[in-house]
């Protein structure tokens, strides 16, 4: 079962300014800069459904399956079809390898037809280099959060004695002037190759920076749940402490 980071006060329940949680305008203008993006990709779905695909290869059916022939067979996972080569050839059945994707699968030979080509095989590598990559990306996003998460953690108990000895080494006439840890640090530049991958059109522009809000949001919450917690935690053992 898992534990209750932050509870509300009941004083703040009965809040008499509504409008401070209000967030119908945000909700809006989230709706306006992803309809498009789900209208997009549903249309896209609708073009390369199996129906679709069945429609236009009514009249590519392969009597004679070679090792080796390009195919479009398909996918059991998703039930569409992709480009693919022939593996090996059994009696009601095929080995199919699907180009850029590299995964095989058993596919039946009625589920398998003629390749479109040579373009639709070219535009297939290409779109799974780019979910390839984009796949990676989101990967090495995630373990360099918890590789800094995990450092961060680890750097909590030394705080208290790192400060004590940049405050005593102050005292020393040869040492450079003490610098408050108060004070801002100045962030590097961004990596050019972020920012040659910012967005361009308005939408893409309002979905990321409604992103980053949501994001911010969460985690800020996520701190001052944590924190409120902990001085929970902490004067619930003082209440035990002075009963015994």
């Amino acid at each position: 079962m898992s534990n209750v980071l932050f509870t509300r006060n009941p004083s703040e329940l009965m809040d008499p300014d509504p409008d401070v949680w209000d967030d119908t305008l945000l909700i809006e203008a989230y709706e306006r800069a992803v309809n498009p993006i789900k209208m997009a990709i549903a249309s896209k779905l609708e073009g390369a459904g199996p129906s679709g695909d069945q429609g236009k290869m009514k009249s590519g059916r392969i009597k004679d399956f070679k090792v080796g022939m390009p195919v479009r067979a398909l996918y059991s996972e998703d039930c569409k079809y992709y480009e693919g080569v022939v593996l090996k050839v059994f009696k009601d059945t095929c080995l199919i390898k699907y180009l850029g994707y590299n995964n095989k699968e058993m596919v039946p030979k009625k589920n398998i037809w003629e390749s479109h080509g040579e373009k639709a095989i070219q535009k297939q590598l290409e779109e799974a280099a780019a979910e390839i990559l984009v796949t990676s990306k989101l990967t090495e996003t995630s373990e360099e959060e918890t590789d800094a998460s995990n450092e961060f953690d680890s750097s909590k108990p030394c705080i208290n004695e790192c400060l004590t000895k940049k405050a005593s080494s102050t005292k020393s006439c040869n040492s450079p002037p003490f610098v408050p840890r108060s004070m801002p640090m100045i962030p590097p530049p961004i990596p050019p190759h972020i920012m040659n991958q910012f967005p361009q059109s308005e939408s893409e522009l309002i979905s990321s920076m409604l992103m980053s809000w949501y994001m911010s949001g969460y985690h800020t919450g996520y701190w001052q749940g944590y924190k409120s917690s902990q001085k929970q935690f902490q004067g619930s053992n003082r209440k035990k402490r002075g009963r015994s």
